[in-house]
C-alpha cells in the first residue's frame, strides 16, 4: 500500500503539505483520500520515455481527485503540462460546457528542483472563487528517482529551502 505523508509545516498560504512517493504513474492510488475538494499538485517526474496515454490517464485521474493548479518539474516537463491542458480542454469538450473550476498549469524546465518546489509552494494561488476550498498541497514524485529524500527534507524544513532559493537566485543574478 502506498502512503501519503502529511508535512507539519504548511506552505506560505496555510495549505497543508502531503508528499508521495510513486515507482510509476500506475501506482496512483485509486483515492487520495486529502482533506480538501481541491489541491495544489507539484509533480517532480522525468516524462521523455513515457507513453502519452499514461501522461493523459495520469493527468486524467489527478483533475478528477482535485487538482487545480499544476507544477510540472523533470525532463520532459512540457509535455505533462501539455497532458493535463489538454485533458481539461477534452473534458470541456466532451461535456458541452466549461469546466470549472479552472485549472492553471506551469512547467519549469529551466529551474532547479528547489526553485520549482518553492515555487509551488509560495506562488500558486488557484481562483480565487475556489481558493477557500483548496486548503491543501500535494507533491509527487515519480519514478525512483534519488530526488525523493531531498524533496522530503526540503518540505519538513520550508525555511531552508527559502534559503537555499534566495541563496541560489542570488548567485546567478551576480553572474548575469
Amino acid at each position: 500500500m502506498i502512503a501519503i505523508t502529511k508535512i507539519e509545516e504548511r506552505d506560505n498560504f496555510g495549505r497543508q503539505v502531503f508528499f508521495l512517493v510513486l515507482e510509476s504513474a500506475e501506482a496512483l492510488p485509486a483515492q487520495l483520500n486529502l482533506p480538501t475538494p481541491y489541491f495544489v499538485l507539484f509533480l517532480a517526474w522525468d516524462v521523455e520515455q513515457v507513453d502519452d496515454y499514461v501522461l493523459y490517464d495520469f493527468a486524467e485521474k489527478l483533475i478528477a481527485f482535485g487538482t487545480v493548479y499544476m507544477c510540472a518539474w523533470g525532463q520532459g516537463c512540457s509535455r505533462v503540462d501539455d497532458a493535463f491542458d489538454l485533458v481539461w480542454v477534452m473534458r470541456d469538450i466532451n461535456k458541452g460546457e466549461q469546466q470549472f473550476p479552472h485549472i492553471m498549469t506551469t512547467w519549469h524546465p529551466n529551474d532547479s528542483l528547489d526553485e520549482a518546489l518553492w515555487f509551488a509552494l509560495n506562488t500558486t494561488n488557484p481562483d480565487d472563487e475556489i481558493a477557500h476550498l483548496c486548503g491543501t498541497t500535494l507533491v509527487i514524485s515519480v519514478g525512483g528517482n534519488n530526488w525523493d529524500a531531498h524533496l522530503l527534507k526540503q518540505l519538513q524544513n520550508q525555511q531552508q529551502l527559502n534559503e537555499d532559493v534566495i541563496c541560489e537566485s542570488d548567485k546567478n543574478g551576480a553572474s548575469d
